[in-house]
């Protein structure tokens, strides 16, 4: 994939709460770990959930990463 291009994948986050909501986010991918099914983004803020950071996610489905690299853009639903 090039720089630049969006792309959507799914990520996950375990919380020690009991209730599931997503949030819509954008960021740069940093860093890709297919056998970890993680992606490191440094994203904008998630807004009403967390200021912007640099952060893992797992990512729901592996083959999703196939395509993402360091440089992509990509918009992700962010599920905690």
């Amino acid at each position: 994939m090039n720089a630049g291009v969006l792309r959507s994948l799914t990520v996950l986050a375990v919380l020690a709460s009991g209730c599931a909501t997503s949030y819509e986010a954008r960021g740069l991918v940093l860093r890709v770990d297919p056998a970890s099914s993680t992606v490191t983004v440094s994203h904008d803020a998630i807004i009403g959930y967390m200021d912007a950071m640099v952060m893992p996610f797992a990512v729901k489905e592996r083959r999703a990463l196939e395509d993402v690299r360091p440089g992509d853009v990509i918009e992700f639903r962010f599920h905690v």
